[in-house]
């Protein structure tokens, strides 16, 4: 991925994006991203904020990376 976006906080960046995408709003296209580049792992602390913000879960299938 660093490959892709030139630095490590790009790949960050994309990484937190794509998670907080897929827990809003799932798509096969934010999940197929994950898997792409990151092995299907999420951003844990987008994942931890997110529920601490009282979004409603809309899939079962996140975990933390």
């Amino acid at each position: 991925m660093k490959e892709v976006m030139g630095r490590r906080i790009e790949a960050l960046k994309f990484c937190l994006f794509m998670t907080l995408f897929d827990a809003v709003g799932p798509s096969d296209t934010f999940e197929k991203m994950l898997e792409t580049f990151f092995d299907g792992a999420r951003d844990s602390l987008t994942l931890q904020r997110r529920g601490n913000k009282g979004w409603s879960s809309s899939t079962s299938n996140n975990q933390s990376a």
